[in-house]
């Protein structure tokens, strides 16, 4: 745009587009019709370089999430008057989750890029697009390197670093060089003979066996891993992403052989679930949670239910997924369960206890201390060789914005009685949430916490 002109769109909800000519000292609304207000959700904006005066905006439905269709106007004339170009364009992810990225080209008006889980392309003016795989989904932001060649050159960065296009986004090359290690690992798994597998972000399953690494499975998103501690030639992983069974939070089971990690779907019948979903093995038993409890016998999978929280209990509601189980080692028929809170399906969160196996559950969300109770319950873990002692890692964000009451209190709680009553097992850790915690095996009460709201570090108590 002209020196001193400048355009901003506002927020998300109820986004508005604005306009200054003089460099910020005063403003005017542009905000197409039917776009402002209380009717629209994630409104960008495009300017062509080498013609100023023309706009495009791209927004969505309030509310709509990754559903409703994308609506792209353009104006020839600063701004002051709009025609639509389409209103039906399916771009699910498009201005979700950080996708935000719209681009016209410098040089051809007609060429607008769009970002959706791949980066998609129009040669129509934003009539209709084509999403050609990049390398890589998931595209954040995009810079043109010249404004007056066809095809476009440009850079753009995604959830795995950095590519670069000579012919318009045709084909692609990583530019991410040496040493820029992007790979964010949600789970981690290790066997007794020193296989690791690790669930990436977007980035497959990825194992590790006699020292080389391969790709095992593609999941949108692979969480965590956890192998047969009888077999090492055996892990169980989960992950997110709709092929190959048509279940969006896949469950599969590994086995090695021949040099090869072959999976075999081991989806239970339960489509209500986080990313990460809470899994352990105890005495020869695989347990996971989705909404519900779900128990196997290993290496041979057969689901069998073994909890009905919203049937049996008021107020949770039947999307919520759990954030926490713990079976008891020295007694597998104490299992402990939390649905972590508002911030996992719109509830305050919910403590439940079992003391024969899962037949029946009793509701100890009223015991739990408020302090905890007003933030997000995540992982359990049980004392290997007492069931009554219990530990809660406590994430999350309170309502009012901040992290807690202060300097860490109540972010790891504890009980010694079996969820009876609490108390605050924090000691020196930071007012960050507590996303995990883990038991050292062997030890005397060693504990390990991971922190966030990103990782900061590990704490050992």
């Amino acid at each position: 745009a002209p020196c001193g002109v400048v355009y901003q769109t506002n927020g998300n909800d109820g986004a508005e587009l604005w306009k200054t000519t003089n460099g910020g000292t005063n403003w005017s609304k542009l905000t197409p019709s039917g776009t402002g207000g209380t009717h629209c959700a994630y409104l960008c904006i495009s300017v062509c370089k080498n013609a100023p005066s023309l706009l495009w905006v791209a927004y969505k439905p309030l509310g709509s999430g990754t559903n409703g269709n994308t609506t792209i106007k353009k104006s020839t004339d600063g701004g002051n008057t709009w025609t639509t170009i389409s209103n039906s364009l399916n771009f699910s992810y498009f201005a979700n989750t950080d996708r935000y990225v719209f681009c016209v080209s410098p040089y051809d008006q007609n060429t607008i890029y769009i970002s959706d889980v791949w980066l998609a392309k129009s040669i129509n003016g934003g009539v209709s697009f084509n999403e050609p795989p990049i390398m890589h989904v998931d595209t954040r932001t995009m810079c043109f390197l010249t404004d007056n060649q066809s095809p476009d050159i440009f850079c753009a960065g995604n959830d795995g670093g950095i590519i670069y296009t000579s012919d318009g986004g045709n084909s692609y090359q990583s530019k991410c060089g040496v040493g820029l290690s992007l790979t964010q690992f949600y789970g981690i798994g290790i066997s007794s003979t020193d296989n690791i597998a690790g669930g990436t972000l977007d980035n497959d399953v990825l194992v590790r066996t006699n020292g080389i690494w391969m790709g095992a499975r593609s999941y949108e998103d692979a969480s965590d891993q956890l192998f047969d501690p009888l077999n090492p030639n055996i892990f169980y992983s989960e992950g997110i992403g709709a092929w190959p069974t048509g279940a969006f939070y896949n469950m599969d089971k590994f086995s090695y052989s021949n040099g090869t990690w072959s999976p075999t779907d081991i989806s239970p019948p339960d489509n209500n679930s986080q990313v990460i979903r809470p899994m352990e093995i105890v005495n020869g038993f695989l347990y996971v949670g989705y909404h519900d409890i779900y128990k196997s016998t290993t290496p041979n999978i057969s689901w069998t239910k073994i909890s009905h929280f919203s049937t049996d209990f008021s107020g949770i509601p039947s999307n919520a997924s759990l954030t926490g189980i713990a079976v008891a080692p020295s007694n597998p028929q104490i299992i402990y369960a939390t649905y972590g809170g508002w911030a996992y399906g719109n509830h305050w969160p919910t403590f439940f206890k079992s003391i024969n196996g899962g037949s029946s559950w009793v509701d100890f969300t009223n015991n739990l201390p408020t302090n905890a109770a007003q933030l997000r319950l995540d992982k359990i873990i049980v004392d290997p060789s007492n069931p009554d002692n219990v530990w809660i890692a406590v994430g999350g964000i309170a309502n009012n914005g901040t992290t807690g009451n202060s300097n860490g209190d109540w972010r790891v709680i504890m009980s010694t009685h079996g969820g009876s009553n609490w108390e605050n097992y924090s000691k020196n850790l930071p007012e960050f949430p507590v996303n995990t915690i883990i038991y050292q095996k062997g030890s005397n009460g060693g504990l390990y916490v991971g922190t966030g709201v990103y990782d900061v570090g590990l704490a050992i108590s």
